[in-house]
């Protein structure tokens, strides 16, 4: 079975124009996400996907200068996006992490992958039902399904990739993974807006270590700790 990570992002932003490489605490939001993926197996590959737009050239350039691997397709369907690089790819599973997520954790995506690799389930998600914050989701879906059910995706789903799943799977073919013993949703770590820009970055001047050693857990304790708020 062969995993791929897909990272869905875009350089020009509505709400937060370029927030993909605007820097926290002098490196690039995108350079955290790359960093903590690292972290869940060098065997899977990680691929950027933005569009071929030319507003999403410095996106390129930050991939060919890094040596990341970048995929450029539909700018508007993003499912067909997501899965012509998956196609390309070669891969059998896709991860779909957000470019917003720059707190993405290696540990959640890890398990969720081992699931995946019991080639039970179509989509293994902890969206479904939220217990995680707001940016940390990650969704795993069986390419060759998404292949499939692509041409019966609607404007919206085109747009957003998975609601489709989420509508039309069954339980025995659509896995939540929670939360253990804990609901942290009503937090919010994506990166959507400035205020999200400064919130996030007050996190980060209190890290004492290197940002890829502080998972959910941790961060949300910082938050609690130093009484952070995003107002």
């Amino acid at each position: 079975m062969k995993i791929g990570i897909i990272i869905l992002c875009r350089y020009d932003s509505n709400r937060l124009p370029g927030k993909i490489l605007k820097k926290i605490n002098g490196k690039p939001a995108l350079d955290y996400i790359i960093e903590r993926l690292k972290l869940v197996d060098s065997n899977y590959q990680i691929c950027i996907a933005t569009s071929k737009y030319q507003s999403d050239e410095p996106l390129v350039n930050y991939c060919k200068r890094k040596r990341i691997n970048f995929f450029r397709g539909n700018k508007n369907n993003v499912a067909k996006r997501f899965l012509d690089c998956s196609l390309e790819m070669k891969i059998d599973y896709a991860v779909r992490i957000n470019g917003d997520n720059i707190f993405t954790d290696p540990s959640i995506i890890t398990k969720m992958l081992n699931i995946a690799k019991s080639n039970k389930w179509i989509f293994i998600t902890n969206v479904l039902k939220r217990t995680f914050p707001e940016g940390i989701s990650v969704e795993i879906i069986k390419v060759s399904y998404l292949k499939e059910k692509i041409a019966f995706f609607d404007k919206y789903e085109k747009e957003h990739v998975m609601p489709y799943f989420y509508r039309n799977l069954i339980e025995d073919e659509i896995f939540n993974y929670y939360n253990t013993g804990k609901d942290l949703s009503v937090f919010k770590l994506a990166l959507d807006t400035k205020k999200d820009f400064l919130f996030l970055s007050s996190i980060c001047d209190l890290m004492e270590k290197p940002h890829s050693a502080y998972y959910t857990d941790d961060i949300i304790n910082i938050i609690k700790v130093n009484k952070l708020s995003h107002e």
